[in-house]
């Protein structure tokens, strides 16, 4: 082919996927989307740091992941929310126009009935009504659309795209149908030039001028395009007044395409052609619908942001991606169809979002934790002998395996249930901001010692939740108070103590991983924790006579969550709280 020899999709080989926000508050902008245009999470993700092929932008610390939308990913087209721990705002550019979505006016229900539940998330009046409730002012148009802004200031017109100002009948229907996203409309410096690398090398058509997308703008220099069978929204490409330059800011996002061709197969014939520079190359710059390499008119339209890569997620196929830059800075992400496919594929709890970890890591407004020196020394004291610390996702891994099953025969549990003979591993979580946990850092590793050195098979260890972010998603429903103490074998947390109560510690330890010759674990001041929950009581801090206790089981002492103890959580508010001290 001539004018898209290299282009992807020419013959309906791909399709748009989603536009990537950088937001300042992850709950923020959630709420925006759910209350004004219905949308919801579809998949989240936290990841500990950025890779450079990640949609974060230039940042390299801990970030997350949120797919926002109407329906699956794979069939409707989504906006992925990328948040940045630690960054509240970014500076806006000119890079992004705004979005168009549905919004029908007039009524879509028999006035008896109400608004029939499919067409609600789209009626004006409602989107409108959510909006003031949160505060969000409503610019409205000569031509009967209204811009609203999200929390970071991205724009969004809502379009009535059904023609008619009672939408009751099939268009109304129809719409309802179809893609509710319309239209993601971005600045360009020189409309030919763009035309160049979104047409030319990319493979995209343009629509018949006749043709108006709905939402599309009736400025002279614009242009509209899609891939050829592809009905999610239109590209839309606007030339800013007098060829200024395109003003990327911080906030830049990413559209992304699926392909079914190999992304990386897509790369190298763009590089063979000549249509793209390599990865490390200048932009080609805008030259009044021609660009200019090395002094001279070329055909490189665009250039290789990052090469194809393989990005792996947890418990998914790998996705390839590469990322395309045009001669303004927009980014292109080429995805591979078929890994997406299985990644976007819906899999229980992929959607939740577990807010209080998040609060306790500093996120969506929240104070990131402060580090104590003092409290942090407590945690190297207690390290470099038998407790191991973790520091990354793969050594949590490697713990969280247990070590290899005993040989020895089943032990009863006290509650009288049937004990597995499997052993398990000890992992400490906590943070160096809390002093609960640097008050017990001590006992726990006086406590590992005595246990190995009775042959306990149990190995103990200890993670900063900062450092080790991970953790803090392996207990069901997220970890969220510290110090916790989890036992894990086989990737799985069986059991699990949070609080600083020394006594509670030893009876928790001495069941998970009791010692086979029958000892307990002496307390600081003289108690003796048994291996079968037998508590005696010291004399002048020397054990003395045995007195029968309440058994340690898991059951009737509640090992978990135990009020009256010492512990550090995030309140409701966000405010980070501190438990009373145990007695």
């Amino acid at each position: 082919m001539a004018a898209a020899s290299a282009g992807p999709a020419a013959r309906g080989e791909a399709r748009a996927l989603h536009w990537v926000f950088k937001v300042g508050s992850l709950s923020g902008t959630l709420r925006f989307l759910g209350s004004v245009f219905g949308m919801r999470a579809l998949r989240h993700e936290e990841f500990a740091s950025g890779c450079e092929a990640t949609c974060n932008g230039p940042y390299g610390g801990r970030w997350s992941k949120t797919m926002c939308g109407y329906g699956s990913e794979d069939s409707l087209f989504a906006f992925e929310l990328t948040y940045n721990y630690g960054v509240g705002s970014y500076k806006r550019g000119t890079d992004l126009r705004h979005i168009a979505i549905r919004s029908i006016e007039g009524s879509v229900g028999s006035p008896s009935a109400g608004v029939e539940p499919q067409f609600a998330p789209f009626q004006r009046a409602n989107q409108l009504d959510a909006a003031a409730r949160l505060g969000v002012p409503a610019s409205r148009h000569a031509d009967g659309s209204v811009t609203l802004s999200s929390p970071d200031g991205y724009q969004f017109l809502l379009v009535d795209d059904t023609c008619s100002s009672a939408a009751t009948g099939p268009a109304a229907k129809s719409a309802v149908g179809s893609d509710p996203v319309l239209l993601v409309s971005l600045w360009v410096q020189n409309l030919a030039a763009a035309l160049r690398f979104w047409e030319e090398s990319l493979g995209m058509a343009r629509e018949p001028s006749g043709e108006a997308v709905p939402g599309a703008t009736s400025l002279p220099n614009a242009a509209w395009l899609r891939f050829r069978g592809d009905s999610g929204p239109a590209l839309e490409l606007v030339e800013l007044p007098s060829g200024a330059a395109v003003d990327r800011g911080e906030s830049f996002g990413r559209l992304a395409f699926a392909t079914l061709h190999s992304p990386a197969l897509i790369h190298d014939r763009l590089l063979e052609e000549g249509r793209i520079l390599p990865e490390g190359s200048d932009l080609p710059p805008v030259v009044s619908g021609a660009f200019a390499a090395g002094g001279e008119v070329g055909r490189a339209s665009g250039r290789a942001l990052h090469s194809p890569v393989a990005l792996s997620t947890p418990g998914k196929p790998d996705v390839e991606v590469a990322i395309l830059q045009d001669a303004n800075g927009h980014e292109v992400c080429l995805v591979g169809a078929a890994g997406f496919s299985a990644l976007a594929a819906h899999s229980p709890g992929a959607d939740l979002i577990n807010w209080t970890a998040r609060a306790l890591l500093g996120g969506d407004g929240h104070s990131p934790p402060s580090p104590d020196p003092d409290l942090a020394a407590a945690h190297a004291a207690s390290s470099g002998g038998v407790v191991e610390d973790i520091c990354s996702e793969r050594e949590l891994a490697a713990a969280s395996r247990g070590p290899p099953p005993s040989l020895s025969p089943p032990r009863p549990h006290q509650d009288g249930g049937a004990a597995s003979a499997d052993p398990v591993n000890v992992i400490k979580a906590y943070g160096v901001w809390c002093k609960h946990c640097a008050k017990v850092a001590l006992k726990y590793s006086l406590m590992a010692s005595g246990l190995r050195a009775r042959g306990v098979q149990a190995r103990f260890y200890q993670a900063d939740v900062d450092m080790v972010p991970q953790l803090l998603a392996m207990v069901d429903g997220g970890l969220s108070r510290v110090p916790a103490f989890l036992a894990v074998r086989d990737g799985r947390v069986v059991a699990s103590y949070t609080g600083s109560s020394e006594r509670r510690l030893a009876r928790f330890l001495c069941t998970v991983a009791p010692p086979g010759d029958g000892a307990g674990i002496t307390l600081s001041d003289g108690r003796v924790i048994g291996a079968v929950g037998a508590e005696s009581e010291g004399s002048s801090g020397a054990a003395g006579s045995s007195v029968a206790k309440a058994k340690c089981g898991l059951s009737e002492e509640g090992v978990g969550h135990d009020a009256g103890e010492g512990w550090t959580t995030v309140g409701a508010a966000g405010a980070r709280a501190e438990s009373p001290e145990d007695s």
